[in-house]
């Protein structure tokens, strides 16, 4: 035997865990000439089998649903039982290219909303919408095999209309030689139906997971259902539904002739039946001669000749890019020459590649967005390097100015297909799809799928859960490292992770299962951005899903390209958002349409606020790490556009533990002398300070050094990018000899240069989409420096919730206060005003902010307004003009709370006035700075004082954690105090004086109280967790749920008016609604109505005894602290 049929890979979810690679290397092992994989309603596996079968035929086949009645669906709950829907599973087998069509058009036709059946989830055909297709001679089929068309009662029925539709060589039974009884049955009423029915013969065999790996094949069937492995129902597959050689099968199949034979078949005729069946099966190729190959690339016509178009739309471009400064410059006369040159380059390679329509295509919907008003980002990913692009607005990014490499984008000596990226506002980039589709078809445009698998760290949770550990116990899959973004193997990170090895040790077997369902995958799911826009329907090249509204091709971003579909990334990025509303808001305070190309990179003014960190906000330099990184790069000198850009691609894992970025900050300050190994890499390094921070960089010393073309260098760039060992050592003796002829430079040290760029490269940033980016943060800060209020606006608007309270300290600190909605000024985002009676800048606050108030009820108070055509007299006036539904009164008494009807209603309380604190932090979660003021101390009596000693006591001797037993040490209780300050757990030096508030942890709590007028006398000082949990235990979530009740009856004893909680356990668990990481939460604060207490966040202080630095920001938490005692 030659040819293996019926083997599934994992796209066959539920049966089948065989990554596609894999099972061909086995099958090749194993001896086979050919494979025919036939996965469960998915051709998914096709692309990869046939680019790793190295001499293997692959054939396309898929087994599909066919149902009854295409209208079943399961009874709901209440309803009677429904008889089920009888289905059998035929193989659908392509015999050339159409029989690919054909087939992907009945996958596309099976997942259509009438078709797919939600419960269970299946696509599904009908037998006659197959037999049409398969009579047309472009695919033949089988009569299923696990699933057959004679496990049905109307088998007979089902078979005669086949027979009667189809002739042998395109209807055939499939005879499975594993030895079950279930397929003894199959295989006898299969023997049956060839005699009586006419139908062909063919082997079968299912391989369902590689050899030994059953047991994982049976955990990720219960992942995928939710089940357990121990449940004792689960029904499991025969153990060796594995790859067998040829003499192994035709030792199953002798086995199941004799099995037969015992059932009263005749030897002699079963060896005939099995005889032919083998031949039909090894002459395969020969009748289905289909054999998959990347197809020529798919675009609309975008015009009658696309490369004059394309000319048409640069000359114009450069009339309009080049003739005025643009971002504060034009290029100077004397460098028209290298635009010209750059340009004639260029279109010269878009013509020979063929991507003149691609290019016209994406200018179209660019052009598109922006004449309706969705503003469109100034580029993304590596298209900053093309000239084209930037001459027909498709970037806003001058790549001769940036130094920016157009290979990097597009590599003439390869046939990698371009992939422009492209941001639009979040909140519109629907309409851009829909209109897309609107220009190109429905049938030419689809998003992508996304092919999710199961990497380490998942790994560790799925199959932990299948086997029924609880969560605690693999917590470690938390701390799998990463790489370039993607978790390492887990078999190499348990190497130097002991928590890992801890696990695998004490769970051996959930280990293993972890370790083998690696890379399996999981499900499908749809790329966030992947649009696709073809010449020809989509479905001649893909299976269409359409269940769910916008189609959805079954490719993924790693083979879309190799149907020959470009993919468009088209992306929702919420700072265009933010940009777009703040331009409305200057236009609407001042008059002036905001053109952001005309503002000049260099001004002293934004590179001021960079320098000092002024960044809140700011897209991409928001963190403390970012803005502590921007003070130290200005703090000699000042900042100018390079560095900016340079911060962005350097504030990143890699280069920050590589020791880059602090080499680029004491080149930056003086503290260290630049250093080029060789002048001729002085070009490509001085912008950096001759630290490598870009890819380009790369291939630019490996053309400046080495002699390669730019083309080569891109080359070079990829290879030293995926490390692959063979190849660099290709590229390694190549750089060599180039630096000799190009640069004199001897073996010895071109080899040490080679290794130390190669050491290097794999930190580089793109520097296309650094300058990009870089541009969108410079036009944020710019809104920032010269428009406040609309860069406040504008951010809280479209920021999330919990971004608020941060973006409003930031405006207090810029003189701008966020006041509560006024019912007259407010609509439904933040509006610019001005407080006259106090004489501030203030935001009112959309009617949306309020609690309870939805956007309905805002839009209701709108339309209200509109129709009046004034503002509202009075609340009455008010209530009798909207709709009750949508403000009813429940609505009308959170506007009353927070202060909204108070300029309309003379006898009201001010809505800043400090009496609404406490209804408007309540109210307005996240909104208002101010704190309610504390009114009064903690009393401690006898009482009080004898309970917190008895509930010390009993959290010593509970047991209800593991700490159970371990030092407990005792609150610190202040003379009088007037705060609680709870930690996360105590240190060890309090652990060691039995007391909270001793040691030098608690000394930086000390040195900020002390700041601030607080001594030990005014605090009680205790923890959340009650016990100094040891390194090598693991954190359990008993240690919170058995320590917090103790912690909340000291609350409920003291009623303190201020809570200072430092560390995130402590705040989540205080405010469980409370979002971000600890950057983001310190210094904000939570008005809890029921405790009537103000919880203020703070860090853990243990930060400090590694970073001085962030002594500050405890500090300023306890400056909010003295502002609520004031």
């Amino acid at each position: 035997m030659n040819v293996l049929i019926g083997a599934k890979t994992h796209f066959s979810l539920g049966e089948s865990i065989c990554n596609p690679e894999h099972l061909v290397k086995d099958v090749k092992k194993a001896g086979w000439t050919g494979l025919v994989v036939s996965d469960v309603s998915s051709i998914d596996a096709m692309p990869t089998l046939s680019q790793k079968a190295d001499g293997l035929d692959i054939g396309l086949a898929v087994q599909v649903y066919v149902v009854d009645d295409l209208t079943w669906r399961a009874a709901k709950r209440g309803e009677p039982k429904k008889a089920p829907n009888g289905f059998f599973m035929p193989t659908l087998m392509a015999v050339n290219e159409q029989g690919f069509r054909d087939i992907a058009a009945l996958l596309t036709l099976a997942q259509t909303e009438d078709h797919k059946c939600p419960k269970p989830n299946r696509p599904q055909l009908t037998l006659d919408e197959v037999l049409e297709v398969v009579e047309r001679g472009n695919v033949t089929m089988t009569l299923g095999s696990a699933y057959s068309v004679f496990s049905l009662r109307d088998a007979h029925d089902k078979l005669t209309k086949i027979a009667a539709s189809l002739t042998s060589s395109t209807a055939s039974v499939e005879l499975v030689p594993v030895n079950t009884a279930y397929y003894d049955a199959h295989n006898a009423k299969a023997i049956a139906a060839i005699g009586r029915y006419g139908f062909g013969v063919m082997l079968t065999r299912p391989t369902l997971n590689g050899k030994g790996e059953v047991s994982f094949r049976n955990a990720m069937n219960c992942i995928l259902d939710h089940s357990k492995v121990t449940e004792n129902w689960r029904r499991e597959a025969p153990e060796d539904l594995h790859v067998l050689t040829p003499g192994e099968m035709q030792y199953e199949i002798n086995q199941t002739i004799e099995r037969l034979a015992k059932r009263g078949f005749a030897e002699s005729d079963l060896k005939n039946i099995f005889e032919v069946a083998e031949t039909a099966t090894d002459e395969y190729f020969l009748c289905n001669t289909y054999k998959w190959q990347k197809m020529p690339v798919s675009l609309p016509s975008m015009a009658a000749d696309p490369l004059q178009a394309l000319i048409g739309i640069c000359k114009d471009g450069w009339r309009k890019r080049l003739t005025k400064k643009v971002f504060g410059y034009q290029p100077p006369e004397e460098k028209l020459p290298a635009y010209r040159d750059r340009l004639k380059y260029e279109l010269d390679v878009l013509r020979k590649m063929g991507f003149e329509d691609y290019f016209l295509l994406v200018h179209y919907i660019v052009k598109w967005s922006k004449e309706n008003d969705v503003m469109v980002g100034p580029g993304r990913g590596s298209v900053g390097g093309s000239l084209v692009a930037y001459l027909m607005g498709i970037t806003d990014v001058d790549p001769i100015r940036f130094g920016l490499i157009f290979e990097r984008f597009l590599n003439p000596d390869r046939i990698d297909l371009p992939d422009i990226d492209l941001d639009f506002m979040s909140s519109r980039r629907q309409e851009v799809v829909e209109q897309l589709v609107k220009q190109f078809g429905e049938e030419n445009v689809a998003c992508i799928a996304n092919y999710n698998t199961i990497a380490g760290a998942g790994a560790i949770r799925e199959a932990s859960k299948a086997f029924g550990l609880y969560e605690n116990q693999y917590e470690c899959s938390k701390l799998v490292p990463k790489e370039n973004g993607q978790s390492i193997p887990i078999e190499e990170a348990v190497a130097f992770v002991p928590e890992l090895e801890a696990f695998a040790l004490a769970n051996p077997t959930v280990w293993k299962t972890a370790v083998g369902l690696q890379g399996c995958f999981r499900n499908f799911a749809q790329h966030a951005a992947g649009v696709i826009v073809a010449g020809e329907p989509i479905v001649n090249r893909a299976v269409i899903n359409s269940d769910k509204g916008m189609a959805v091709a079954n490719w993924d971003k790693r083979v879309v390209e190799d149907f020959g579909l470009i993919k468009l990334d088209v992306l929702g990025l919420s700072n265009l958002d933010i940009l777009r509303l703040a331009k409305d808001h200057i236009k609407e305070t001042t008059g002036v349409v905001m053109n952001f190309t005309d503002v000049p990179l260099d001004d002293p003014k934004i590179m001021e606020a960079f320098a000092k960190g002024k960044t809140y906000g700011v897209f991409q330099f928001e963190s403390g790490g970012m803005r502590k990184l921007l003070k130290d790069l200005g703090q000699e000198e000042a900042l100018n556009f390079d560095d900016i850009t340079a911060a962005t691609a350097l504030f990143r894992p890699g280069p920050m533990q590589s020791g880059l970025m602090d080499t680029y900050v004491k080149i930056k300050k003086g503290y260290e002398e630049p250093n080029y190994p060789h002048p001729n890499m002085k070009p490509a390094l001085e912008e950096t300070r001759s630290v490598i921070v870009y890819q380009e960089q790369v291939m630019q010393i490996a053309r400046d050094l080495a002699g390669y073309s730019m083309a080569e260098a891109d080359h070079l760039r990829k290879i030293m990018g995926k490390k692959d060992p063979i190849k660099m050592a290709e590229q390694r003796d190549k750089f060599v000899d180039g630096c000799l002829s190009k640069s004199g430079l001897d073996a010895g040290p071109a080899t040490f240069l080679f290794d130390q760029i190669e050491k290097f490269a794999g930190y580089g940033f793109n520097k296309s989409h650094a300058s990009a980016y870089t541009l969108l943060s410079y036009m944020t800060m710019w809104v920032k420096v010269y428009h406040p209020e609309a860069f406040f606006a504008s951010c809280m608007t479209i920021l999330p919730e919990d971004r608020l309270q941060g973006l409003a300290k930031d405006a207090l600190d810029h003189g701008i206060y966020i006041v509560p909605p006024d019912i007259n000024k407010s609509s439904d985002r933040y509006e610019i005003g001005y407080d006259k009676k106090r004489e501030q800048k203030v935001l009112y606050a959309p009617f949306q902010s309020i609690k309870g108030l939805s956007e309905t009820g805002a839009r209701a108070i709108l339309e209200a307004r509109k129709t009046l055509g004034r503002k509202f007299k009075d609340k009455a006036d008010f209530v009798a003009s909207v709709n009750r539904r949508a403000c009813n009164i429940r609505v009308q008494d959170s506007l009353d709370k927070v202060g909204a009807f108070a300029s309309i209603e003379p006898s009201q309380l001010d809505a800043r006035h400090p009496d609404r604190l406490r209804d408007q932090k309540e109210m307005l979660p996240g909104i208002i700075t101010n704190n309610v003021k504390a009114d009064r101390i903690i009393v401690v009596d006898a009482y009080v004082a004898g309970q917190l000693v008895e509930i010390t006591e009993e959290a010593c001797a509970c047991t209800a954690c593991p700490m159970g037993g371990m030092m407990h040490p005792s609150p610190a209780l202040g003379k009088k105090p007037r705060i609680m300050i709870i930690t996360d757990m105590p240190t060890w030096k309090e652990e060691e004086k039995g007391m909270f508030g001793v040691g030098d942890t608690a000394d930086f709590v000390k040195e900020a109280m002390d700041l601030h007028g607080f001594k030990m006398k005014d605090v009680y000082f205790t923890s959340l967790i009650k016990a100094r949990k040891p390194k090598e235990m693991e954190f359990e979530n008993s240690m919170i749920n058995g320590c917090s009740k103790f912690l909340h009856r000291e609350i409920e004893l003291m009623k303190p008016p201020v809570i200072v909680a430092l560390g995130t356990k402590t705040i989540r668990h205080l405010v469980p609604d409370a979002r971000g990481n600890w950057e983001e939460l310190i210094s904000k604060s939570h008005y809890d109505p029921k405790m009537d207490c103000t919880i203020v966040f703070g860090l853990n202080p243990g930060q400090i005894a590694f970073d001085d630095s962030k002594q500050g920001l405890l500090n300023a938490v306890f400056e909010q602290v003295a502002e609520i005692f004031a």
